[in-house]
């Protein structure tokens, strides 16, 4: 289900005993606009930040080489975004779990490195 407030909220009134669950396409979009809100905050303070949006954002194995560069360069530079990243990083790394329990500890090991 999409992450909308008002979705969630109509589905609770209507379906007040289902199990909402999130797909992937709708938390690794959350992740990425979060870390665009900080690259976009920190860009302000590093020059070499600028035009660096794609360069985080897309899959890394998907990267030309200028972005790859940039890439590297953000991630070196600054902290903030390069936890973030890494933060949308080992979430996606949950999906390729091979069973529910390996993916539960992954989701726990998420959450704790979250709330660091």
């Amino acid at each position: 289900m999409n992450m909308w407030e008002a979705y969630l909220n109509r589905t609770q009134e209507v379906l007040p005993d289902v199990k909402v669950v999130h797909d992937r396409f709708h938390l690794i979009k959350y992740l990425n606009d979060a870390i665009d809100k900080v690259r976009k905050r920190v860009s302000k303070d590093y020059e070499e930040l600028k035009d660096s949006r794609y360069s985080v954002l897309k899959n890394f194995s998907n990267l030309t080489e200028k972005q790859y560069y940039k890439f590297e360069d953000v991630l070196r530079i600054n902290a903030k975004v390069r936890l973030a990243w890494r933060l949308r990083e080992y979430l996606k790394s949950l999906f390729q779990s091979e069973d529910y329990s390996s993916a539960f500890r992954k989701y726990q090991d998420w959450l704790s490195f979250c709330v660091w």
